[in-house]
């Protein structure tokens, strides 16, 4: 019963322990009692396209999650393929076959995803050419939304996937998927950004503020025939930008109303004058207008127009005035109308617009529609182009600080006429910009280049990206031997200068089949042949360094000694314990070794080292190196009433959790239950060494910021403990 319930539990925390690790590794946190919960803005992964084989070693994607405090980092891992590439919840890849699968890592706060194309076995990888967003420009309400779409070039490419940023979250912000929603009133520019060769395509947009309402001086008008009344319209809030208003009448030859809402009582009946947002056409508001016959006293005899025919240019305008006689009509209104809509147009107080050229006929009626005068109408010449849009020659620069870059900008349609346009940047200490378009890099950072006519209705811009001047990239090692079966070598690079705050790079090998390299820049030996391993700036790509390898026949090490972790021991009877060997040097071709025991009715001993009472007595353990036949040997005495063994139950540490700034360090101690245990042989482990790592007396140094559990297990009975390491700068 004591073995079982030693068994049971051992199980059960071993599970509980796997748990752990594989909840820390996802990336979850237990946060604390903290009222400030920091929101993720953007995914970065450490690589965008990788080139494996299938044969070769698994490669770690990083994924970098900012700010650096955000309250949950946690990421979630996919494949799009997963018969050419499958990748755990860490982030690392492992290839399978020929193909191409794409990699994504998405936050669970916010769903931010970056993407990593990976080709398998040198397939054929169709690359993008550039990208195009479907709007250039946009104004929006707060509060309200729409979807942009990014298309990529060309259509057949492997990674057509885009990553959405927005210049300013507090004015707009944008979804994975391209989806808009404006915040505050503001200008904020929407950047698509492709996975693959980072090209980008941009629409700036623009926040006003909402209209809640519309409301009319009046809701409710009784008008004589003849008679006028002017309406206006109060939008509110009074601070909205466009408070423009277009007029309605549902019943124009009862009421009609012009652009400026004046109301004509035309004749008798019931209309309705509906005035409506320019900016939100949802908000609308109206008036009841009810129009009574009454008999003029005084009729109108004839109606003179001050022109009998007149000309007027396509997109002008020409104001026809009525006179009335005799003068002491009771009813001097006209109601207007044109014989010809496409040629030319005539308002409710007759002004005149050429729409295309040609002859029309403008009437001039009485209100009883028996008394006329008309005018021959002659529209001439085209319309002339205007301004539709304005376009910059570029949508994305990169610049150093002192570096220059020329932007043009062109006015769309090219017929419009020229047009003064202004030069502005959104951070003059990031990048300045002359009156020419001339764009000088200040300092690290990202700016917004504006090219704006000069009324203010029409903008375009440039995303420009200032970024540190890397002069180089090197290696600790520039030529490196190694032998099929060696153990792998790690390569240190560093980037110049000293002062660059990325440091990373990214490794690559131009023969995966001689030497893989993973992205901590381990080199491990795949086949005989040579091989460049290179490093490159994540910073700019333009900066690599390389080693050259050389990779060998295996050249056999041969054993020197052996040794085991003890020379006595005491076992109970029907226990087993575990017996460690150590075999140098570490390097050794071959380290296997041949386990015997001199009394098998004693103790038994199986090939992995483990011992197991038999019966009452003594006996020799044995291990023998295959290579040399170096042996070592462990006294062992199985339990008598005079040799009981303490088996050990379990272990605690003496601190749970710690934080540690980089490179601080705490020792760990364990307890060994009970304290009077035969056997208090522990060993030590981290479940992130990046973040923590620890030695064999349980001294944890601290690496970069994060968190990892640092796990003691024992070796008789092989219970653990774990202490929480978070780690910060």
């Amino acid at each position: 019963m004591k073995k079982l319930l030693k068994k049971k539990l051992g199980s059960i925390l071993s599970v509980l322990m796997l748990v752990f690790i594989a909840f820390q590794g996802s990336g979850y946190r237990v946060l604390a009692d903290d009222n400030s919960i920091v929101a993720v803005k953007s995914v970065t992964l450490s690589a965008n396209s990788l080139n494996l084989t299938s044969s070769g070693t698994k490669c770690k994607l990083k994924a970098t999650v900012k700010p650096d405090n955000a309250s949950n980092k946690a990421i979630s891992w996919s494949s799009s393929n997963e018969d050419v590439a499958q990748v755990s919840g860490t982030g690392e890849i492992t290839p399978l076959s020929q193909g191409t699968a794409v990699i994504s890592a998405k936050s669970y706060d916010g769903n931010h995803v970056d993407y990593c194309l990976v080709s398998v076995d040198g397939t054929k990888v169709d690359k993008v050419s550039g990208v195009s967003m479907n709007i250039s420009q946009e104004t929006i309400a707060v509060g309200s939304s729409f979807t942009l779409k990014a298309e990529v070039d060309p259509e057949y490419a492997d990674m057509t996937k885009v990553s959405w940023y927005s210049s300013n979250e507090n004015v707009a912000k944008v979804s994975s998927t391209g989806k808009v929603s404006a915040i505050s009133t503001g200008q904020a520019v929407i950047k698509a950004k492709t996975v693959d060769g980072n090209y980008t395509s941009s629409c700036i947009i623009n926040v006003i503020e909402k209209i809640t309402s519309i409301k009319l001086s009046k809701t409710k008008l009784n008008l004589n025939i003849g008679s006028t009344s002017l309406l206006t319209a109060q939008v509110k809030p009074a601070t909205v930008i466009n408070n423009a208003i277009s007029w309605k009448s549902s019943k124009p030859a009862v009421a009609a109303v012009d652009s400026n809402g004046n109301v004509y009582a035309i004749s008798k009946g019931t209309a309705t004058i509906t005035a409506m947002s320019a900016q939100d056409n949802s908000k609308i508001s109206s008036c009841t207008v009810t129009v009574n016959k009454v008999t003029a006293k005084v009729p109108v005899s004839s109606i003179k127009l001050n022109k009998s025919s007149a000309s007027v240019k396509v997109g002008k305008t020409y104001k026809l005035k009525p006179t009335f006689s005799p003068s002491s009509a009771d009813f001097k209104i006209a109601v207007w109308s044109s014989s010809n809509n496409e040629i030319a147009t005539v308002s409710p107080s007759g002004v005149v617009t050429g729409i295309s050229s040609g002859t029309a006929t403008i009437y001039a009626k009485d209100i009883s529609g028996k008394i006329s005068a008309k005018c021959k109408i002659k529209v001439t010449g085209k319309l002339t182009s205007t301004i539709q849009s304005i376009d910059i020659d570029k949508s994305y620069a990169e610049l150093i600080d002192g570096q220059n870059v020329v932007l043009s900008s062109t006015v769309n349609p090219l017929d419009a006429p020229k047009a003064s346009i202004s030069w502005t940047s959104s951070d003059d200490t990031v990048a300045k910009v002359d009156s020419n378009g001339k764009v000088t890099g200040i300092s690290v950072g990202t700016a917004v280049i504006y090219a704006t006519t000069t009324d203010g209705k029409f903008s375009s811009l440039c995303v420009v990206r200032v970024k540190e001047n890397v002069e180089s990239v090197l290696l600790n090692q520039s030529t490196l031997s190694l032998s099929m079966g060696s153990d792998p070598v790690t390569l240190k690079a560093v980037v110049k200068p000293d002062n660059v705050s990325m440091q990373s790079v990214t490794w690559s090998s131009s023969n995966p089949a001689v030497a893989a390299v993973n992205a901590d820049g381990k080199v491990t030996p795949v086949s005989k042949g040579t091989t460049e391993i290179i490093a490159t700036s994540m910073l700019d790509s333009t900066k690599s360094a390389k080693c050259f390898v050389t990779v060998g026949e295996a050249v056999k090490v041969p054993v020197t000694s052996l040794s085991i972790n003890c020379n006595s021991l005491n076992l109970n009877l029907g226990y087993n314990i575990k017996l460690e060997t150590t075999v140098l040097p570490s390097n050794a071709t071959t380290k296997a070794v041949v386990w015997t025991s001199s009394d098998t009715k004693v103790a038994t001993v199986s090939q992995d080292g483990t011992i197991t009472g038999v019966s009452k007595g003594a006996a020799y353990i044995i291990a023998k190196t295959v290579d040399g036949g170096y042996t070592a040997t462990c006294l062992i005495n199985v339990g008598t009433s005079d040799t009981q063994v303490i088996n050990v139950t379990g272990v605690t540490l003496n601190i749970n959790n710690t934080t540690l700034n980089v490179g601080g360090t705490v020792t760990l101690t364990p307890s060994i239950i009970p304290s009077n245990a035969t056997v208090k042989n522990v060993t030590w482990v981290s479940s992130n060494d990046s973040v923590a790592k620890v030695d064999q007396h349980g001294v944890v140094t601290a690496v970069s910021p994060g968190t990892a559990a640092i796990v003691v297990k024992t070796e008789d009975g092989s219970f653990t403990a774990y202490c929480s390491i978070t780690v910060v700068k």
